[in-house]
């Protein structure tokens, strides 16, 4: 069994996901998107929660003045949060799940899961307001929030109660 191998089962058995993650590129030329494909392989391998990552750039196809392809990546992270991490903040066209086969989450890793999908889903949610919205209505989803915060410490409090 060659250590690739033993890394991966080793990382399976402790909660792991390896997937294949595909990102499209698109470039002026070959060498552009060659480059952008071998610098982003850099950069997920950086990410917190990954173990490995190996890409693969397909050949690109030209259309008109713009060069596009397929970048396929190999990549193993440490469990499903880091897996949905990830897909939220590299927006993939597809993902294909290889390893395991199936998987049972607590409710720990539940709650790890929906919170990270709603303080994304509220980012960008706040960044399109910021950029789409009127100085009012601006103020208005700024006093929004603040009763959100407000409501949010109110009901912590009662839990602890």
């Amino acid at each position: 069994m060659s250590e690739v191998e033993k890394v991966t089962n080793k990382a399976i058995e402790d909660g792991g996901v390896l997937i294949n993650f595909y990102m499209d590129l698109h470039g002026s030329s070959e060498e552009i998107i060659k480059n952008t494909g071998t610098g982003f392989v850099q950069k997920i391998i950086k990410e917190k929660g990954v173990v490995y990552a190996v890409g693969k750039i397909m050949e690109p196809i030209k259309n008109d003045d713009v060069y596009s392809t397929t970048l396929e990546l190999k990549i193993l992270t440490k469990d499903f949060v880091s897996l949905a991490e990830l897909c939220a903040s590299y927006s993939p066209f597809s993902i294909d799940i290889l390893k395991p086969d199936s998987m049972k989450f607590g409710i720990d890793k539940m709650h790890d899961i929906l919170m990270f999908i709603s303080t994304t889903t509220m980012t960008y949610k706040k960044h399109i307001l910021n950029k789409m919205s009127s100085k009012e209505d601006q103020e208005k989803y700024q006093k929004h929030m603040k009763n959100r915060a407000d409501l949010g410490k109110k009901l912590r409090g009662s839990k602890h109660e």
